[in-house]
């Protein structure tokens, strides 16, 4: 009796609703028909939204009218009156395979409505994610906002049969799924959607679905870790119910693995015998730095580089890394010459505080396009610099100086360190001399130290606290570059020096061009010390990296390595700056480029976070290596929970003894127990971590290393094979070859050994030969 009271009442009240709507005149208001009240552009130079596409096909069953809705924006609509519920299927694919998305390839987006600036609706999708319908109240709210964020720039997102309602209805959400087919969704968490970053044995509130009726779902789901260790296979049965139209859906908790590192995951849905749904996708398993335990460790990524957020900012954290190197661009913030416009900035700032992180704020880089663009006849270059020539160089520095000052007074609460100008050798100094050079007026002599100058002067003056970081070089003569700066008095205003160390292919122990990583550091403090009185400063490498991806795509510097060897050398140059106390910022470490495609690098960052877990907060006490040799390093640092440390050889592999350990535990790359006999124990280029109990630092004796080939002699070079795009002749006793420009560093891989008169003779060549049964070719 009270059952029926309660939906006599409901009804009674439902109807009362629609009739008083419609007494008022209150209609379903489509959101297409209505003009944007705002529309805010986290990219200045983003697309406005285009017009409603009418017969939108979401799936092979359903068809719309769709709202385009560009990512990284921020839409607001002022409701109608007296409308109480928004509704409609928010798609990121369209069934139709002709409508493209990112030119970066399958993104993962995120979209959020709010009303009133309040949030009340979120769904992250990707490629695979099937339709999403929702239905929102708008209670008494004024406006509201559509705001869309992803991995990559330049998408977009379908707002399909988008509806103001004069109905109260409750929030709602369900995939659309065509009949017969299922969806199984193990990544219903940003983190884990985003950036396929699951933690060690967490619980995944995961769902499965199918489009129809049915009561169970049979589950089938494999992870298979990349690392070699055996596969976890589960088997779950999922009861269904009813959700929404010619829908069933069912909740389960999912275990990730404990097992870190990446991994492949299987998952298969059957429901009644078939399978109704299939797909894998890779993962990695971290653990999750407390970023807020530690100060100062010199670990650091460099993800933020356009000038506004983007979803890696949000989740930055994910590396353990302290040190975030944020860019405020002068581009993006007075792009109107005297207005300024920090909002971008703004959040930010708020973005990485929130995360715990410390931020190296970058002043500059790009320059808006009303302080001069390259003209006719200057190298092609996707940037814009600014050119002065002696009639308006000096109007130029002042006006940057005056975008440093705002920005260094807005934020000295939340950045005390200051990178001054990125790459000033590249995107300024060059240019300038070059556009000065082919015009009528004489060259300025020293402009861009005198642009350096005055923006030092000006972050200093600007905060009593800043710490300027100066100036990081781009160019392979950054050497001289420097010393010329530090001759014209420069390093009185700089607090610390940077350089940008990217080495191709090379791992950072092994020569790249006259100095290995350590080398390059060293050389660089020596330059600062006998420039500064015999005082020294401190060196950060502010932005280095090993890009890899495919042949021929643009930025990438080392295509001949793989995901899991950039891993090993992206460990080992951070493990190499914390024992040199040198903060190291791993630039834009999250994807790798492969075949005109971004992907997520989850091998490098399994084995970065591990790192950084271990030795973020840990206090450095020793550093090892076999001297002369660079055959095995040893890092060591005391932590609060003993000694902690990383051993490895940039050879394949080496044996050693370890000495000095006390109830010693193991650790893989990815900080997986394993077992080792101190003894006796295998080392590779893949670092491994031990923990001990004891208090003074452990030693290690080697006692087997790999050996090198055996020389073998080369043929004549007059018989070598020339390359399609080599020429050359005989001048005299020597062979004079033109080919394309190659660094010599790139020959010292070759499984071949170079006599030092060709080495030392041709710096560009073209060479394929077959020798001990291998092939080599450039």
């Amino acid at each position: 009796m009270t059952r029926s009271l309660l939906r006599v009442c409901t009804l009674a009240v439902t109807s009362g609703i629609w009739l008083a709507a419609h007494a008022h005149g209150f209609q379903v208001t489509a959101l297409g028909t209505l003009r944007p009240s705002g529309f805010v552009m986290r990219n200045p130079g983003q697309q406005q939204p285009g017009p409603v596409i009418r017969g939108f096909r979401v799936s092979s069953v359903l068809t719309g009218d769709a709202v385009v809705v560009p990512t990284e924006t921020s839409v607001s609509y002022a409701i109608p009156s007296g409308q109480q519920t928004f509704t409609g299927i928010i798609a990121y694919s369209a069934a139709d395979p002709s409508v493209t998305h990112s030119k970066h390839g399958p993104n993962r987006v995120r979209v959020r409505i709010l009303v009133d600036d309040s949030e009340v609706f979120s769904s992250g999708l990707d490629d695979g994610t099937p339709p999403v319908k929702f239905a929102v109240p708008l209670g008494q709210g004024h406006a509201l906002t559509i705001r869309t964020d992803d991995e990559f720039a330049d998408d977009r997102v379908y707002l399909v049969n988008s509806e103001f309602h004069p109905e109260a209805r409750p929030p709602s959400r369900s995939y659309l799924l065509p009949p017969g087919t299922g969806y199984v969704n193990l990544t219903p968490d940003s983190r884990e959607l985003f950036f396929h970053i699951f933690r060690p044995g967490e619980a995944v509130a995961a769902s499965a679905n199918y489009g129809g009726s049915a009561n169970a779902a049979n589950l089938f789901i494999t992870v298979t870790p990349e690392s070699g260790a055996s596969a976890i296979s589960s088997r779950v049965t999922v009861p269904l119910s009813p959700s929404g139209s010619a829908l069933a859906s069912g909740k389960f908790t999912w275990q990730a693995p404990s097992v870190r590192g990446p991994a492949m995951v299987e998952v298969r849905e059957d429901i009644g015998g078939s399978t109704v749904f299939s797909t894998s996708f890779r993962i990695a398993i971290v653990p999750e730095v407390d970023l807020s335990r530690f100060s100062d460790p010199v670990f650091g990524v460099h993800i933020s580089g356009a000038g506004y957020p983007v979803l890696g900012d949000e989740f930055a954290s994910l590396w353990g890394a302290k040190w975030g190197r944020v860019f405020l661009r002068w581009d993006i913030v007075e792009r109107q010459r005297g207005r300024y416009d920090f909002s971008r900035t703004d959040e930010l700032m708020d973005i990485y505080s929130r995360q715990h992180m410390r931020i190296l704020g970058v002043l500059g880089d790009l320059a808006p396009a009303w302080a001069g663009t390259p003209g006719t006849g200057l190298p092609a270059a996707s940037f814009v610099v600014p050119l002065c020539s002696p009639s308006n160089c000096t109007a130029l520095s002042a006006a940057f100086c005056k975008f440093v000052d705002a920005a260094v007074r807005r934020y000295s609460d939340k950045i005390e360190y200051w990178d001054v100008h990125n790459e000033v050798d590249v995107k300024y100094a060059g240019a300038l001399s070059y556009a000065i050079k082919r015009g009528a007026e004489t060259e300025v002599t020293d402009a861009d130290v005198g642009w350096l100058r005055n923006a030092l002067e000006a972050t200093h003056r600007a905060a009593r606290n800043a710490v300027t970081v100066c100036c990081s070089t781009g160019t392979p003569l950054w050497l001289a570059y420097d010393q010329r700066l530090f001759d014209k008095g420069l390093l009185r205003d700089i607090d610390a020096v940077s350089l940008h160390p990217y080495r191709e292919s090379y791992p950072p122990e092994l020569k790249y061009g006259r100095s290995n990583f350590r080398e390059e550091v060293q050389v660089l403090e020596n330059h600062v010390v006998r420039s500064n009185g015999g005082a020294t400063k401190p060196i950060w490498a502010t932005e280095a990296n090993y890009v890899i991806g495919s042949v021929g795509q643009a930025n990438v510097v080392a295509p001949d390595l793989d995901e899991h060897t950039r891993a090993e050398y992206d460990v080992r140059v951070n493990l190499l700056a914390y024992a040199m106390h040198t903060h190291y910022f791993l630039h834009a470490p999250s994807f790798v480029w492969q075949q005109q495609r971004l992907q997520l690098d989850l091998d490098t960052l399994s084995a970065y976070a591990n790192m950084a877990s271990l030795f973020s907060g840990a206090q450095w006490i020793s550093s090892l290596l076999s001297f002369g040799k660079d055959d095995v390093y040893l890092v060591a640092a005391q932590s609060d929970k003993g000694i902690v440390g990383a051993i490895w050889t940039p050879l394949t592999q080496a044996r050693v003894r370890l000495d000095g350990l006390k109830n010693a535990q193991f650790l893989d790359f990815y900080g997986n127990p394993i077992s080792r006999n101190p003894s006796d124990v295998q080392v590779s280029g893949a670092p491994i971590y031990f923990l001990s109990s004891a208090v003074i630092p452990p030693s290690f004796t080697l006692l087997q290393k790999e050996q090198p080939p055996p020389w073998q002699p080369l043929p004549p070079l007059e018989t070598w094979t020339r390359g399609h795009d080599a020429v050359y002749d005989t001048r005299g006793r020597t062979l004079h070859v033109v080919t394309r420009p190659m660094t010599l560093g790139s020959l010292a891989q070759a499984p071949q050994f170079l006599s030092r008169r060709i080495a030392a003779t041709f710096f560009a060549w073209t060479l394929e030969f077959c020798a001990a049964g291998s092939s080599w070719s450039r």
